[in-house]
């Protein structure tokens, strides 16, 4: 059985094709508008995932991201351990755009069973 041990929103993540470390760049905690609809014009999400030994060593997953209970967007995404216990999954979107505020969930999905989700207050900000 696949296991989402952390999930993260960021402006960007990098992972380092000699290394093979993660650098988060710009981290989401919260995302915050004046107004709606607002566009976010760059999200990065990294789902850092698991495997028994009896799992696959590839996989196909889905990524189902919500704004309250509206699916706003689902992409496919492969997942390959390459013989390793645990992998990631970087998924980068560009121009995302949020008509309202409320929470912002991203499963990461193995057809329709959930194995993670990362949960993101969307705000609006007042004017002063």
């Amino acid at each position: 059985m696949l296991n989402v041990y952390f999930a993260i929103a960021a402006n960007r993540v990098i992972v380092d094709s000699i290394t093979n470390q993660v650098s988060i760049i710009d981290l989401f905690e919260q995302l915050k508008a004046s107004a709606f609809p607002v566009l976010v014009p760059r999200l990065t999400l990294l789902y850092y995932v698991s495997r028994e030994k009896d799992d696959p060593d590839t996989k196909d997953l889905s990524v189902v991201c919500k704004l309250n209970e509206t699916e706003i967007f689902q992409v496919a995404v492969k997942v390959d351990f390459k013989g390793e216990d645990s992998t990631r999954v970087v998924l980068g979107v560009d121009g995302l755009t949020l008509t309202e505020q409320g929470l912002l969930k991203a499963f990461l999905m193995d057809q329709d069973k959930s194995l993670g989700v990362l949960d993101l207050a969307v705000e609006q900000i007042s004017k002063a």
